[in-house]
């Protein structure tokens, strides 16, 4: 596989586009969306799309995610598809979009025209790092990972881990039935009578250490 062509929404300090870019020549980068689907053409011309908006310096929403432009870019490269009647398998870097109105309307025109959407990161089919020898076919009741940074990036990469934790051992996809967060005074309470309470629950509880960054600790609890 070749990665063609690049579109650079922000380029901040250390930015890495010319020397890849130098060490890759086949790769061209374009000045907008449209251009890197078409190669510059009037139709599309890759056989997929990876889309990375995890870095960058974009607003905050009022509980500090950072409103990556995922479902800008989306309807950009979706129009690219519709104008050239066919359309390619997109994989979009961690959640599809900081809203869940925007999240369902992508999911949404993958299925109408009829492509391929996936979003997270390579953890979810990691099945066998960290994991710490659990055997296959074995039940998790209880799991818990520890994450830092961000809720919009690094939390994501918590979740995935845990999911792996718990799903690898009984050798299929269950899937969360329910996800809760806890902030303030309740994150001292993860064992609290709102945890627990569904079946195939992970509770995300942000800890802050002056100095030391954040920690986010996911719980999973099980049921069944």
């Amino acid at each position: 596989m070749d990665v063609v062509s690049l579109y650079v929404d922000q380029r901040g300090e250390g930015d890495l586009t010319q020397e890849r870019v130098d060490r890759h020549p086949t790769m061209k980068v374009y000045p907008t969306i449209a251009e890197t689907l078409t190669l510059g053409t009037s139709k599309l011309a890759v056989d997929g799309v990876v889309v990375v908006g995890e870095h960058g310096t974009y607003p905050l929403t009022e509980t500090g995610i950072m409103k990556h432009p995922h479902f800008e870019f989306f309807e950009q490269i979706t129009k690219v598809f519709h104008d050239s009647g066919r359309s390619v398998p997109y994989f979009n870097d961690k959640e599809l979009s900081y809203r869940w109105d925007w999240s369902k309307q992508m999911v949404d025109t993958s299925h109408q025209m009829g492509f391929p959407l996936q979003g997270g990161s390579s953890l979810a089919v990691n099945l066998e790092n960290s994991l710490g020898g659990v055997p296959l076919g074995a039940t998790a009741h209880e799991a818990v990972s520890v994450g830092y940074g961000g809720m919009g990036s690094y939390d994501f990469h918590g979740l995935e881990t845990i999911h792996c934790m718990v799903e690898r051992p009984q050798g299929r996809r269950t899937g969360v039935e329910w996800l809760q967060t806890y902030r303030g005074d309740a994150s001292g309470q993860p064992g609290s009578r709102a945890c627990g309470q569904r079946r195939g629950q992970i509770s995300v509880v942000p800890q802050f250490h002056p100095g030391a960054g954040k920690c986010h600790l996911h719980r999973y609890v099980s049921h069944s």
